[in-house]
Formats: C-alpha cells, sequence, structure tokens
C-alpha cells in the first residue's frame, strides 16, 4: 500500500513539473556537457579537467573516473 501511494505521489508531483525541469533533460544536459568531456580528458591522460583545462570540481571525479575505466576497457576490447 505504500509503495502505491508513494508512486501516485511520485506520479502527479511528475504532472505538474515544467519540461525544462525534469530528470531526464537536465541528465543530459549534465552528461555531455561534463562527464563526457571530463571521462575523455581522463581516458587521455589529460588528467581530471574540462573541456576549457580548468580541474573539474562542479561534480564529485567518481563517476568521470568509471567513465574512463569503461572508454578505457572499451578502447582495449574493440568495443565501440
Amino acid at each position: 500500500m505504500v509503495f502505491l501511494l508513494a508512486s501516485a505521489v511520485i506520479g502527479v508531483f511528475l504532472l505538474f513539473v515544467p519540461g525544462e525541469w525534469t530528470l531526464a533533460a537536465n541528465e543530459k544536459r549534465d552528461y555531455h556537457g561534463y562527464f563526457a568531456p571530463v571521462a575523455m580528458n581522463l581516458a587521455a591522460g589529460k588528467g581530471l579537467v574540462n573541456d576549457n583545462g580548468r580541474i573539474a570540481t562542479l561534480y564529485p571525479p567518481g563517476y568521470p573516473m568509471m567513465l574512463a575505466a569503461l572508454i578505457h576497457m572499451a578502447r582495449w576490447t574493440g568495443i565501440s
């Protein structure tokens, strides 16, 4: 019963959230604007920097480090 009530509350909340505030739109912007470039720089050996060459301090470094490891594995195995 608690699960159904929580699901209903979340559903009603998502109906009233404006389009630019939805989670999916924000995640795409964060990934392409921050996480992917930092991970690519890590994988290329440039360090934990963003596209401007500044130290990437906007978010914690854990997720870009995981992405960089996946990029290395993908290059090593030849999987895109």
